[in-house]
């Protein structure tokens, strides 16, 4: 479809003839989103990136990118394609700028992009050393430089900020989300789930060889309103449970008192009516490990 820029439909892959690792896989994702692609170690991210790439071949299936088939064949394709997976390959005996030398030659392209990448990931000074000497964090910047040097229309990012600081990690973020303002379609697999929170416009959860859930974060959200817990510290939680178990659900988990999630005029409700029966309302606050809640949900209920 022209509005999909990765389709995968039905796809299924065992490595030699062990049990399938993907079944029946069945992804779509829109042109123009930050897709987060969660799943526990060995649900088979990487496993469905490779496949992506024509790096594995399916047993059955189909994976089209930016409206083509994918074979193994399809270099011209890749080429509108930037990728990092994994740990990136690099020849360490050679410098940052030597590297990306290669990958333009690769995509057939001038080196003019050099400088401006390398600026992008925060490796300008460090481009001229040899990258045996680089950190790890380091060799992430450098791969995701490789994965850029294009202008790729689409970017399939395997754990991205593996290595990174928290410094990095807030600089690749905004990295990550200018490049999609730009019009860049993005693939993310990560299990950092409090940045997938901060980046993603759609969600795909991986477990046991098929997605759990797909579609926009929003609805990802919504999934889970009801579940999720408001959480409330006074200066007396049995008293306060007694107070609101006469007209609500409520549980007490001393100090606090819980109870499912309010809108914000019910909540600022609730904090008036607290107040004027003379409870000393000390910290009130909602769960913000909504994604999180919702992952592990969808994971633990069907492991092996």
């Amino acid at each position: 479809m022209e509005n999909l820029h990765i389709q995968v439909s039905d796809l299924v892959f065992a490595y030699k003839k062990g049990e399938p690792i993907l079944k029946q896989l069945n992804m779509a994702i829109p042109k123009g989103a930050i897709y987060g692609f969660l799943g526990k170690n060995g649900a088979g991210k990487t496993t469905t990136i490779r496949n992506m790439l024509g790096l594995l071949q399916p047993n059955s299936g189909t994976i089209s990118l930016l409206g083509k088939p994918v074979s193994r064949h399809s270099s011209v394709l890749f080429r509108k394609v930037g990728n990092l997976i994994e740990n990136p390959s690099l020849y360490e005996h050679l410098s940052g700028i030597d590297n990306l030398r290669l990958a333009c030659k690769y995509y057939l392209i001038t080196e003019r992009n050099i400088p401006i990448v390398l600026d992008k990931v925060g490796l300008s000074k460090a481009g001229k050393g040899k990258v045996r000497k680089y950190s790890t964090g380091m060799k992430q910047r450098l791969g995701l430089a490789m994965a850029l040097i294009h202008e790729p229309e689409l970017l399939i990012l395997d754990e991205p900020i593996r290595g990174l600081d928290p410094k990095g990690i807030q600089e690749i973020r905004k990295l990550i989300l200018e490049i999609n303002d730009k019009g860049t379609t993005i693939l993310l697999s990560s299990h950092i789930l409090s940045e997938i929170e901060k980046l993603v416009s759609h969600v795909g959860i991986l477990e046991n060889g098929k997605l759990q859930f797909e579609g926009t974060f929003d609805n990802l959200l919504n999934h889970i309103n009801a579940s999720t817990k408001l959480r409330i510290r006074t200066s007396d939680a049995t008293r306060l449970y007694n107070y609101l178990s006469k007209r609500m659900d409520v549980n007490l988990e001393a100090p606090w008192v819980t109870m499912s999630q309010l809108s914000d005029t019910g909540t600022a409700s609730l904090i008036r009516e607290l107040c004027s029966e003379g409870y000393e309302v000390y910290e009130i606050r909602k769960d913000k490990n909504a994604l999180e809640s919702i992952f592990l949900g969808m994971t633990n209920k069907n492991t092996n």
